[in-house]
Parts: C-alpha cells; structure tokens; sequence
C-alpha cells in the first residue's frame, strides 16, 4: 500500500461552496456518464471571467454538460479568481494556477497518491461529483454528503489490487466517521476491530475508481460494486434495499 503524500496548497484565496440540492427523486436520475473517469476522450473548454481575471476551464467532452453548470455557478456565485485561489467542491478543490499568464483551472490527480501532482483539467471531479449525485437520486436521497480524497478508510488487506466485488460502508468508530471497503462476505471485523488496512480515500480512486461512485452516501449507507458495472445496490442503514441492479 502506498503511503500518501499529504497535498500542500496555497493558503492565499480559499471559497468554499454552498450547496444548492434541492429534493429530488428517481425520476431526475441522470444518465450513467461512464463506470469509471473518462480518460481518453477529447477535452473541451470553457473560458469564463470569474471578478478579475478570465480563467481557462478543461474538461472530458463526455463531462462537458457538467462543465457547463460548474462555470455558470463558479459565476453565479461571484467568486473572484486570483492565482492560488481554490474553490473547495468536496472531493477536491479546484485551484487556479497561472500557466504563462493565464489562469488554469486544476485538480489533484486521483490516479497517483502522491499529493502535489495535478492535472490541468477538471474531468475526474466532474465525473465524481456527477456519479455522488446520481447514486444518491437513485437512492431517494435528496444530496450526496462529500467525502474529501484526504478522508481515511479500513479495507480488506489487498483487495482494491482483485476484482472482487466490494461492499463499500461509512460507519462510525471511535468518535470518527470513516469508510470501510471490504468484499462479501463483509469482514465485519473491520469495523468492529479495524482490523486491516488503512488509506486515503485516493486510494480507493486510484484503484477502484468505479467504486468512488458510492462516496457521497450517508452514515450508515452501504454500496455494493462491481468492477465492470460499477454501483449495482445501495442498502440503507437497516439494510432495506434502495436500488438494486444484481
């Protein structure tokens, strides 16, 4: 197991979002954008004056909706964008980085564990953002409930290197709420006893991507994953079933 460099920002400029969810239902379900982060395809972009400066916005064609709403809400909300400013989203904060005068939106690299690497594009936020809420709607939730990269989780010793299915858990422990990833039958020493390994929710990202779709689910939820379909059930905290694809 990798051990994760914590990330060094900048303190400069820090905006931190307020949510805007509304109740929803399953009827506002959105469509399924790809099991795992887009990767190969073309990236669009979007240049949008945020107080000051124009910033440049780079994204996966397949996320380009998602782009959209994110650019007109970054301006909606009237943040003023300066170099080394960060705008806190949940899983990971984009940062406004100057590349040769102009402003880059960027976001940490959730394929590596090493904190400081970025990327200058938005895609895999995009998409995890994208997957939290369509795994809550199809839940009946009426929003995700963000899970930081640099959040902790207990797993079964070696499991996000198989392609088992995962039972993906956000329980409470010791005064702290963490994630416990583990295969079926669920080793439910891992909550009782923490007993196995433990990482930064990167991790799971970097080798379980599809499983990062179940991060935005409450306390007590419980997702089940597979590597090829992603989500394909979703239990509540007295184990009914909210959504079900076995």
């Amino acid at each position: 197991m990798t051990d994760p460099e914590i990330e060094i920002t900048s303190d400069l400029v820090h905006y931190p979002l307020q949510e805007q969810h509304g109740p929803h239902g399953r009827g506002a379900v959105p469509s399924l954008v790809s099991v795992r982060p887009p990767e190969s395809g073309p990236l669009v972009e979007r240049i949008m004056s945020l107080g000051r400066r124009e910033v440049v916005f780079r994204a996966d064609e397949a996320v380009a909706d998602a782009l959209d709403a994110l650019v007109a809400r970054l301006s909606d909300d009237g943040v003023d964008a300066v170099e080394g400013g960060e705008v806190d989203l949940g899983w990971d904060s984009i940062r406004f980085d100057d590349r040769d005068g102009v402003l880059i939106a960027t976001t940490k690299d959730g394929h590596t564990t090493r904190g400081r690497v970025r990327r200058d594009d938005v895609t895999q936020l995009l998409w995890t953002l994208s997957a939290w809420d369509r795994v809550a709607r199809l839940s009946g939730l009426e929003a995700p409930v963000p899970t930081h990269w640099r959040d902790w989780l207990y797993m079964t010793v070696g499991i996000l290197k198989t392609d088992r299915v995962l039972e993906c858990r956000r329980d409470h422990t010791d005064g702290s709420t963490l994630w416990f990833i583990g295969g079926e039958p669920f080793d439910e020493d891992l909550v009782d006893r923490l007993a196995g390994d433990i990482a930064q929710c990167v991790e799971l990202f970097a080798l379980r991507p599809e499983a990062a779709a179940v991060l935005g689910l409450p306390l007590g939820y419980v997702g089940v994953v597979e590597k090829e379909r992603g989500v394909v059930e979703v239990r509540d905290p007295q184990g009914t079933v909210l959504f079900s694809e076995r």
